[in-house]
């Protein structure tokens, strides 16, 4: 588990990032320092559906 200015590690085999409409800024930028060929999931809690 990492927090706020953790780092990623990112030579894994699968990434589980997960967070709130809130975090979604420093979600983005781990994203895309993956490389193609990572798996993973990617889980957003939005407080409102009309949010999506």
């Amino acid at each position: 588990m990492i927090g706020p200015g953790g780092g990623m590690p990112l030579e894994r085999d699968w990434y589980l990032i997960a967070g709130d409409e809130t975090a979604l800024p420093p979600m983005v930028r781990p994203l895309e320092l993956l490389s193609g060929s990572a798996c993973g999931h990617v889980g957003i809690e939005i407080a409102a559906s009309s949010e999506r």
